[in-house]
């Protein structure tokens, strides 16, 4: 084929402007990435340990992350009650503590439960913990959408992943034959006042409204809400940072009653049981733990609830600070206080270990319970439940 000076021209002419129409198509291509205060925009800022943004027109609660992978601890509490003992849903009372992972896969995060139920205690055999690992599978509980990056952080949205029915309430009520709920989303949402942020916990707060989905309510929960059609319970999440290496765990002894956690250790000799059974207790370190005379670096302080009537609040504090009386005498002079919740304080806060006051339609139980670490057993958050109609058996017995 000849070509000819003006063919030659046209071509030379195309391919010239080749580069710069495939540069034109790319730039146009390529998303510009969107910047976390352009995403914010209108939001409500937290700072803490995992800073959140909240907004009210949307109802959105956004997660900042400071790397591409994450751990924490993932405590879940029930922040109010059903006030029924037959069916057991109370304020204080918890799900699993999980050790939580956030892991970026391309454009979202994904949140993951590690799984501390099958271990190996042979740290120096990489070969052995995978086999474990290998062996049994964590938990991948959600996505979530990735809104922007920047200088390696990330925003993501976390709404679905905080407002969903973490304590089971939908098969608590079926089990009790209750009805069949399901939770409302467009009854639901964050609760902002109670979701905050503080160096070491990222506290969020959730309103789940149940909407019975089908059939009738059972005869219990028509007894104690209005409309039994629909009922609203807040849910508490904290993402609290992982404790350090120096709590050192305690193995159980049958002959003392304590709660605490098991798991299988496949490195342990064949002579003896794969399961281990550690305490749940508090960490008390003292400043120099060389010294046994040494003062206690951070005592141990539960606060009392507010909530509880006189004269009973104030015969409840009495009662605590024994206590005191008894860790001085065990040589942890200063190792324990109770003190009343201060003002204004939430009692899902992690910070502060509780004594909650429990208000049932019925006569109820009181009992102990905490939230922490599910690798060690160390207590980060104890949670006492003390039942409102207990004084009042105990005072006719008196006058009996």
């Amino acid at each position: 084929m000849t070509i000819t000076p003006i063919k030659r021209v046209v071509l030379t002419a195309f391919v010239a402007v080749l580069p710069v129409t495939s540069r034109v198509v790319a730039a146009q291509a390529a998303p510009v990435p969107a910047t976390i205060a352009s995403k914010t925009t209108g939001f409500e800022r937290r700072n803490g340990f995992l800073p959140v943004y909240v907004d009210a027109r949307s109802g959105k609660l956004l997660l900042e992350l400071p790397r591409d992978s994450v751990r924490a601890l993932l405590l879940i509490a029930q922040a109010t009650g059903l006030g029924s003992n037959p069916i057991g849903i109370d304020r204080g009372a918890s799900a699993d503590d999980q050790v939580v992972r956030f892991e970026r896969e391309g454009d979202r995060v994904l949140v993951v439960f590690e799984n501390w139920r099958y271990r190996s205690s042979a740290r120096e055999n990489a070969a052995h913990q995978r086999s474990i690992t290998e062996a049994f599978p964590p938990s991948t509980i959600a996505a979530l959408p990735m809104l922007a990056e920047e200088q390696g952080r990330l925003l993501v949205d976390a709404t679905d992943f905080a407002v969903r029915d973490w304590t089971d309430i939908v098969g608590t009520m079926a089990r009790a034959q209750q009805g069949n709920y399901a939770v409302a989303r467009d009854r639901s949402g964050i609760n902002r006042p109670l979701t905050k942020g503080f160096p070491d916990n990222t506290e969020i707060d959730v309103a789940l409204t149940y909407a019975l989905s089908s059939g009738r309510p059972g005869g219990i929960i028509g007894q104690i809400v209005p409309d039994a059609r629909a009922f609203t319970l807040r849910q508490h999440l904290t993402l609290h940072r992982l404790p350090d290496d120096s709590y050192r765990p305690r193995a159980l002894d049958p002959r003392v009653g304590f709660f605490g956690i098991a798991f299988h250790d496949f490195a342990r000799p064949i002579q003896e049981p794969l399961q281990v059974r550690w305490i749940s207790r508090h960490r008390l370190e003292r400043v120099n733990p060389r010294d046994p005379g040494s003062a206690i670096k951070e005592p141990i302080v539960y606060y009392i609830d507010r909530g509880i009537p006189e004269p009973l609040r104030g015969a409840t504090l009495e009662g605590a600070k024994f206590w005191e009386q008894a860790f001085d005498q065990a040589g942890l002079r200063g190792g324990f206080r109770a003190e009343l919740l201060p003002e204004g304080a939430d009692p899902m806060d992690a910070r502060y270990n509780v004594v909650q006051w429990i208000n049932r339609n019925e006569r109820g139980w009181s009992v102990g319970g905490s939230l922490g670490d599910p690798r060690t057993g160390e207590i980060l958050k104890g949670m006492a439940r003390m039942d409102s109609h207990r004084a009042r058996p105990t005072t006719t017995c008196m006058r009996a």
